[in-house]
C-alpha cells in the first residue's frame, strides 16, 4: 500500500498546472498549505468529509507550483483509504483536467485493487483525452462484467465513439438495468457516421417498444436526432402530468418538497395572491392525480427535519388517493431550517451514517426528482450551496438521475440561482414562481 502511494506521488509530480484556476501570492499560498497540512494530519479529518472538501477546494483554486505536490503527498494517500465520493471526485477532476494521459494510465495501474468508486472516477477522468492509449484502456474497461464499470465506460466513450465499442453498446441497450440502457441511448444519440447511425436507429426503434416513462422519451429524442423524416418513429407515450408546468415523463420519480416555516410567511404568495403552501398542495395533488397508473413515486418533505411519505416508491394506481389526502394535511413547523442536502441525500439512498447504499448499484429504480423550495439551504448536515452542488454532481455521475427544480422566491432569497444550477448540472429543467 505504501509503495502504491509513493508511486502515485512520483507520477503526479509531473502533472501540468492547468488544473489550477487562480493566482495566489506566496503569503496566501503559505496559508493554504498550512491549512491543508493541519486538516489532513488531524485525527478529525478522517470523519469529516465536509472539512476535507472545503480544504481541497482552496487547494484547487491555488495557482502555485507546489499545489500538485501537496495533493500527491498529503491528500491522495488518505483519500484512497476513505473513499469519500465528493472528495475523491474533486481530486480526480484535478488530475483529469491536467490532460496528462501517462499519469492517468499509471494511476489506473496502481489502483487496480482499489474500490469500485475509485475505478469509476478514474474512468470518468479519462473523458476528453482523445489518445489511442486512453481509448484502448477504455475498451478494456468496456469488457468488464461489473455494470457500473461498463456504463461509466460507455459514458466516457461517448466523447470518442470508437468503432470497436459499438457492439457492446448495442448489447447494453437491452440491459435489465435502466442506467445501462440510458448510457447506451445517449451514446447512440451522438453517433455521426451514417453506417452506425442506421444500425443505431434500428436498435433504438426496436427497444422503444419495450420502454416506458423517461427512457421511452429519451429514445424518442435520440431517434429524432439520428433519423430522417421518413425514418422517424413518433413517441406515443403522451405526457399528461405536470408539476408547476414541468412535464412529468418519468414513471419512477420522487417529489422533494420544502415545507419550511417560510412557506407560511405572509409575503410568500403567488402572483394571484395565493399562499405558497396552498399553491404547493394544489400543484402536488394535481401532479399525483394525473400520474399514469403504473408510475411509481414517493414524497420526501424537508424543513428542520426530513420525512418521507412511504419507505419506498409505490404505484400510483393503488396509492393515489392516500397520497393526495396526505398532501392535504401537510403543514409547516415553527422551527427554522431548510435541510435541502439531507433530503437529497435520502433521495440518493444514503443512510444516517453517510454511507452510500444505492448510489452505484441501485435497488430502487428512481430516475427523476422534482425538487421544490422557496429558500436557500439552511442547517442540516450541509447548507453551503457550492458543497451541495458538488456532492450531488459527484453522486449523480453514476446514477444519472434527472433533477428538475422549482423555486419560489421570497424575502430576497437567492435560491433560484442554486436551483437553476442544480437542474443544469443534472439534466433537469427549472421553473420559478
Amino acid at each position: 500500500m505504501i509503495k502504491k502511494y509513493f508511486f502515485a506521488i512520483g507520477l503526479i509530480f509531473g502533472l501540468g498546472l492547468s488544473v489550477i484556476h487562480a493566482e495566489v501570492s506566496e503569503e496566501n499560498w503559505k496559508t493554504i498549505k498550512k491549512e491543508v497540512l493541519s486538516v489532513y494530519k488531524s485525527p478529525e479529518a478522517k470523519n469529516d468529509a465536509k472539512l476535507r472538501l472545503k480544504t481541497l477546494l482552496s487547494l484547487e483554486r491555488a495557482d502555485h507550483p507546489e499545489a500538485i505536490k501537496l495533493l500527491a503527498e498529503t491528500v491522495i494517500p488518505l483519500e484512497l483509504e476513505l473513499d469519500a465520493p465528493m472528495v475523491l471526485d474533486t481530486i480526480i477532476t484535478l488530475i483529469g483536467q491536467s490532460k496528462n494521459k501517462e499519469t492517468i494510465l499509471a494511476l489506473i495501474e496502481t489502483t487496480k485493487k482499489s474500490s469500485l468508486l475509485v475505478k469509476t472516477i478514474l474512468i470518468t477522468g479519462m473523458n476528453g483525452l482523445d489518445d489511442p492509449l486512453i481509448i484502448n484502456q477504455l475498451l478494456e474497461f468496456l469488457k468488464d462484467n461489473n455494470p457500473v464499470i461498463k456504463r461509466t465506460t460507455i459514458n466516457t466513450l461517448s466523447s470518442f465513439h470508437p468503432t470497436e465499442a459499438f457492439p457492446e453498446v448495442i448489447k447494453a441497450l437491452e440491459s435489465k438495468e435502466w442506467e445501462m440502457r440510458l448510457s447506451a441511448i445517449k451514446y447512440l444519440k451522438g453517433l455521426s457516421d451514417e453506417s452506425s447511425q442506421k444500425k443505431a436507429l434500428d436498435a433504438l426503434i426496436k427497444q422503444q417498444a419495450n420502454e416506458t416513462g423517461r427512457l421511452r422519451h429519451e429514445i424518442s429524442e435520440a431517434i429524432s436526432t439520428l433519423s430522417t423524416t421518413s425514418n422517424k418513429t413518433p413517441d406515443d407515450n403522451t405526457t399528461i402530468a405536470t408539476f408547476y408546468g414541468l412535464s412529468i415523463d418519468s414513471k419512477n420519480l420522487l417529489f422533494l418538497i420544502d415545507v419550511s416555516s417560510s412557506m407560511r410567511h405572509p409575503d410568500n404568495k403567488t402572483q394571484d395572491g395565493v399562499a405558497a403552501m396552498d399553491c404547493l398542495k394544489k400543484e402536488l395533488q394535481s401532479a399525483i392525480q394525473n400520474l399514469p397508473p403504473d408510475a411509481k413515486f414517493n414524497i420526501i418533505t424537508f424543513s428542520n427535519t426530513v420525512k418521507q411519505w412511504q419507505p419506498y416508491p409505490v404505484f400510483a394506481k393503488q396509492s393515489r388517493k392516500e397520497a393526495v389526502d396526505w398532501v392535504a394535511k401537510l403543514d409547516v413547523p415553527n422551527a427554522i431550517g431548510t435541510y435541502t442536502y439531507d433530503a437529497l441525500e435520502l433521495a440518493f439512498g444514503i443512510d444516517k451514517e453517510g454511507k452510500v447504499k444505492n448510489a452505484y448499484q441501485t435497488k430502487v429504480d428512481v430516475d427523476t426528482i422534482f425538487l421544490f423550495s422557496d429558500g436557500n439551504p439552511q442547517g442540516g448536515k450541509y447548507d453551503n450551496p457550492e458543497f451541495i452542488l458538488k456532492s450531488v454532481k459527484s453522486l449523480n455521475k453514476f446514477r444519472q438521475i434527472r433533477i428538475n427544480t422549482i423555486g419560489m422566491t421570497v424575502m430576497g432569497s437567492t435560491v433560484n440561482n442554486f436551483l437553476q444550477q442544480l437542474a443544469d448540472e443534472n439534466e433537469g429543467k427549472s421553473a420559478f414562481k
